[in-house]
């Protein structure tokens, strides 16, 4: 019934689960939204952002030279456990670079060293930066026995070509470099020579073993340019209550928004009296259903259709015509297009490419072997005859991913340090706690109610038991350590509970609404909603102008607006409005927002009592993680940290203050600036 904030950890979790169910996203999103509040970005195995450049444009096998099943070590063990608590993995010592700095932290005077850098980027991402390295020099190999070259003119066409796709208009070479360059921490020479070079190499490699058919491409062009059907849907688990909603439905056409909202066993579309959060586009569901739906008019209720295991049935709000592109248009989408195809295709052939250089190529795993890196101390692997050293290994994956595990290891230091001082150690029934609270979050809960906690750490880890050590130092203990750190100071008194209980169960405003991101705008189009201020013209104001995809798409149906729930503006002026009236300009979170009031809903629950433990739990967790947040905040800001891989230091609040009191003085005293 409430969603918890849960902290997962203190740095930002974008994470790549593939197997992730609707539960576990809510968990991930409420632990960004604390995590935003400290803009922090995480460094921790498979939870981290990938530094692969195919949302701007590229193979997704460029950057990591394809994440293959690689290393195989023919005949070789099963490659062992990655080692815990930061060890270097078998093969020695990681030893940096003589000429690169070897301590890359200072934290309120506690060093953390380069060797401790690279042990734990090897220990969270070697596994995968070897395999990258190993892909590299594969197809490096297999270009020089081809007699594959790349010039500087092929690399400089192509960051043209991929600049062009990103979709901004007018952006240079050298605009995209700095923009890939900002965005995911590397050189703009690294992106020439590694990333650009590699997705060439590899398309050359594949040269004739894919092709872009015009008709793929007019496709292509047909799904995104040709029309589209917006619609509410019912979903049913069963044919039976499917054709019972059906029959509600057609006898009762205009109550349909009603049926989906108590009915369908859809989560996305259900709050949203079924409306789908876009359009369907051709080519979004499968033929049949397809057919059915593109064949209905406006306001038509379709028959059941079964689809994905399930039982549907739509209600057409409206048929969006086909975009007319003129031949610039055309030509510039066809290009767009083919470079986007090929790339798709190339991500395909990519594992055969590299199945086959495998194939004829020795490979030795030595890092995950452990007798073998008794035999060979110093090196990751042998391609070829050709070392790969662990001291170039430990640096590469400093280079991709060290600014980011610093970030995560500087604030381990900090909260160890706080433990320390308030006498404070965070227990494993502390950890344990900790990921029941993050799985229950997340669903993983029986009928009973319990947590299977080996089913949630195989699910968030994967499958691969090796990261769990690191699920837990790099997600849990964070988050653990600072609930201990403020487990006495939160309190939810009477206050807290009358308003969480108006905020989650009191009535709330219906409206619809038009979002614009200036103001300008803004006040161009309420003038025209004063001037027809009827719902359906605010309807199609809110489809025209609206900047926010879900009202935009929605005609500007938005979930009711409650109090208490941090959009002060929003809510004061949400609910100061009479059923049909619509709202002045309302500024809120860098947005400005027109409301056109719809009425309001009536309270599910009346009695506080009746949800009051439920409440109060609910109301404990939010204001600990408000507290956690601060907390962390807090000792952020009176630390004094000086991080050498990034060139940057900051002063310790104290230190700052007498800084400030220092220039304030000099400058009364008209003392000349130094």
């Amino acid at each position: 019934m409430f969603q918890r904030l849960t902290v997962l950890t203190f740095v930002s979790l974008k994470r790549d689960f593939s197997s992730s169910a609707a539960g576990t996203e809510r968990a991930l999103s409420q632990a960004t939204t604390f995590t935003q509040t400290i803009r922090r970005r995480t460094a921790t195995g498979n939870w981290v952002r990938r530094i692969g450049l195919s949302v701007l444009g590229l193979s997704a096998w460029t950057l990591a030279a394809a994440e293959a099943q690689v290393l195989p070590n023919r005949g070789a063990p099963t490659p062992a456990a990655a080692p815990a608590n930061n060890a270097a993995p078998a093969g020695g010592v990681v030893a940096p670079g003589a000429d690169k700095i070897q301590t890359v932290a200072v934290v309120n005077g506690e060093a953390i060293s380069r060797n401790d850098l690279a042990a734990a980027c090897v220990a969270r991402y070697g596994k995968e930066v070897l395999q990258s390295m190993v892909n590299k020099l594969l197809i490096d190999l297999e270009c020089q026995r081809r007699g594959i070259t790349i010039s500087e003119e092929e690399i400089y066409r192509q960051l043209e070509r991929v600049a062009k796709s990103v979709g901004v208009e007018g952006m240079s070479v050298e605009q995209y470099l700095k923009l890939v360059s900002d965005k995911k921490n590397i050189s703009p020479q690294r992106i020439k020579d590694e990333i650009i070079w590699t997705d060439l190499a590899l398309r050359k490699l594949a040269a004739g073993t894919y092709e872009v058919t015009p008709q793929e491409i007019d496709e292509l062009i047909n799904r995104e340019y040709g029309p589209k059907i917006q619609v509410r849907l019912i979903v049913e688990n069963t044919r039976e209550q499917a054709d019972i909603l059906l029959q509600a439905a057609r006898k009762n056409p205009e109550q349909f928004g009603n049926l989906a909202k108590n009915y369908s066993r859809d989560p996305a579309t259900a709050p949203y009296m079924g409306l789908s959060p876009q359009p369907f586009k051709q080519g979004d569901v499968e033929p049949a259903a397809e057919a059915v739906l593109f064949a209905l008019e406006e306001g038509q209720i379709s028959d059941v259709v079964e689809l994905y295991g399930q039982f549907y049935i739509f209600q057409c709000q409206r048929r969006y015509p086909a975009v007319q592109l003129n031949p610039e248009q055309t030509a510039l989408m066809r290009d767009r297009f083919q470079a986007m195809l090929a790339t798709q295709k190339l991500d395909a052939q990519a594992p055969a490419i590299f199945r086959q250089l495998q194939d004829q190529s020795q490979i030795v795993n030595v890092m995950n072997d452990s007798q073998l890196a008794q035999q060979q101390p110093g090196v990751a692997a042998m391609v070829n005859g050709q070392a790969v050293s662990m001291a170039d290994l430990a640096e590469e994956c400093i280079t991709r991913y060290g600014v980011d595990v610093l970030e995560v290891e500087v604030h381990r230091v900090l909260l160890k340090q706080q433990l320390k001082t308030n006498n404070l150690i965070v227990t494993e029934e502390d950890l344990r706690d900790e990921i029941i609270r993050v799985a229950t979050d997340a669903g993983q809960v029986d009928a009973n109610g319990n947590v299977d906690l080996n089913q949630w750490l195989r699910r968030v880890t994967e499958e691969d038991e090796s990261r769990i050590d690191y699920y837990v130092q790099d997600a849990v203990w964070p988050s653990a350590a600072l609930r201990k750190l403020v487990q006495n100071s939160v309190q939810v008194d009477n206050t807290d509970m009358t308003r969480g209980f108006e905020a989650n169960y009191g009535p709330r405003v219906r409206v619809l609404a038009i979002v614009t991101f200036d103001q300008k705008s803004c006040e161009k189009v309420w003038r025209m909603a004063r001037e027809n201020p009827t719902i359906e013209n605010f309807q199609r104001l809110a489809e025209t102008y609206s900047m926010e995809n879900s009202s935009r798409y929605n005609r500007g149906e938005v979930p009711p607006i409650a109090r208490y729930t941090g959009r002060n503006n929003l809510e004061q002026a949400a609910f100061e409005l009479r059923p049909n009236e619509i709202s002045g300009i309302i500024s809120e979170g860098g947005s400005w927002v027109i409301l056109y009031c719809l009425g309001r809903t009536e309270p599910v629950v009346t009695d506080i009592d009746a949800v009051k433990d439920e409440l109060y739990g609910d109301l404990m967790e939010r204001k600990t993680i408000t507290a956690m947040t601060q907390r962390l905040q807090d000792i952020f800001n009176s630390s004094q940290i000086d991080n050498f891989l990034t060139q940057t230091a900051q002063l310790s609040r104290q230190d700052m203050d007498a800084f400030r009191r220092a220039q304030a003085a000099e400058q009364s005293s008209g003392a000349p600036r130094r």
